[in-house]
């Protein structure tokens, strides 16, 4: 089993996520992002959490496993959930 998709996706206070055929919609104070998945891919969304299933233990099938639950993970923590972060850029290094 693919070590990334096998683990479950805490959904952060806030945050709300849908799933719509193969379109996953994740809602937030910072606004609405849409991710499609593969077909093959069973996402399951539950009250706090969502997990990714897969079909079988094939090669591809094991690739988009974990593919599928960067992704949302993605959406959902990185993007709508953290507030945004400053940018600093260290000038120090131009200066060698």
């Amino acid at each position: 089993m693919s070590r990334v998709g096998k683990l479950p996706i805490a959904i952060p206070e806030g945050i709300q996520i849908e799933k719509e055929d193969n379109l996953i919609t994740v809602k937030g104070e910072k606004g609405i992002l849409k991710q499609r998945i593969h077909p093959d891919m069973k996402v399951i969304i539950e009250e706090k959490s969502v997990r990714v299933e897969r079909p079988s233990d094939n090669q591809f099938h094991k690739s988009l496993h974990g593919l599928t639950r960067s992704l949302i993970y993605n959406l959902s923590l990185i993007h709508i959930s953290e507030p945004t972060r400053p940018l600093y850029i260290s000038y120090a290094v131009f200066c060698l």
